[in-house]
C-alpha cells in the first residue's frame, strides 16, 4: 500500500487547486471562478469529462417490447429488434437493440467543481454542483 501512495505522490502535477466555477458562457464554453470573479477561463484549457456531455450509449436488451419505455427529458432512446423469434420464449419477449443519448451536458449558470494544475495553466472539471 505504501507503494502505491508513493506512485501516487509522484504522478500528482504541482500546484493542484480545487475550484468552484460557474458556466458563463456554452458556445464556446467559459468558467468563472466564484472566488475570484476576474478570472474566466476558456475551453482552450478546459478538459470536460463524458459525463458532462451530451453522449450515446449503444446496447442490447433482453425483454418485453412493452417493457422498454427509456426516453424522458434527460434521455432519447430508439429501439430496434435484433432478433429472430426464440420460440422458448413469449411472443413479445426478444433482444432488442437501443440507442440511447444522454443528455447532460452542461448549462449556463451550473456550478461545478473543477481542479486548476499546472499553476493554473489546465484545468479539469470534475462534476456539478447541486
Amino acid at each position: 500500500m505504501l507503494f502505491r501512495m508513493q506512485i501516487l505522490k509522484q504522478n500528482i502535477p504541482e500546484k493542484l487547486e480545487v475550484l468552484v466555477a460557474k458556466i458563463k458562457g456554452i458556445d464556446p464554453l467559459e468558467l468563472q471562478i466564484l472566488s475570484d470573479q476576474k478570472r474566466v477561463i476558456n475551453e482552450d484549457i478546459l478538459t470536460i469529462p463524458r459525463h458532462l456531455t451530451a453522449y450515446n450509449v449503444v446496447g442490447n436488451i433482453e425483454a418485453a417490447k412493452a417493457e422498454i419505455d427509456l426516453s424522458n427529458e434527460l434521455c432519447a432512446c430508439t429501439v430496434e429488434s435484433n432478433s429472430e423469434h426464440n420460440h422458448d420464449a413469449p411472443a413479445d419477449i426478444g433482444i432488442y437493440e437501443f440507442n440511447l443519448t444522454v443528455k447532460n451536458q452542461l448549462e449556463v449558470n451550473d456550478i461545478v467543481t473543477c481542479i486548476s494544475y499546472n499553476y493554473g495553466q489546465k484545468y479539469y472539471i470534475i462534476d456539478r454542483v447541486v
